[in-house]
């Protein structure tokens, strides 16, 4: 699991975090509330594809975007359980939260992978 994630705010202007996800080599950035809970995933592609558009107005906040919704897990649940979500959702990460529902980290299927190779989740 990587807990060291760049997240963005909801509340965040969309000019605001233009640079940094054009920096940035990921296709998908959790965004948050006030109170750190994940409210979805920013994906590039639709930040760009709102950007396209002639009216887009780049003062807005994040919430004027579409995000994506993504399965979350509990930072308590097992292995076993991660697996299961992933195959199920055919997603290829997991939103991991913990108390409060705050966003902790983010789990791949890499993350997976790697365990059963035996490296440390």
């Amino acid at each position: 699991m990587n807990a060291e994630v760049l997240t963005f705010s909801a509340d965040a202007s969309i000019s605001s975090v233009i640079g940094e996800v054009r920096r940035r080599r990921h296709s998908s950035f959790p965004v948050v509330d006030e109170h750190g809970r994940f409210t979805g995933l920013l994906l590039k592609d639709d930040l760009f594809e709102f950007l396209s558009d002639s009216a887009a107005e780049t003062d807005a906040s994040l919430r004027r975007i579409d995000l994506q919704a993504n399965p979350t897990l509990s930072e308590d649940e097992t292995v076993a359980i991660a697996i299961e979500s992933l195959v199920r959702t055919g997603c290829t990460e997991l939103i991991i939260t913990g108390g409060n529902e705050r966003l902790t980290g983010i789990l791949t299927l890499m993350d997976l992978l790697n365990a059963e190779e035996g490296v440390a989740i």
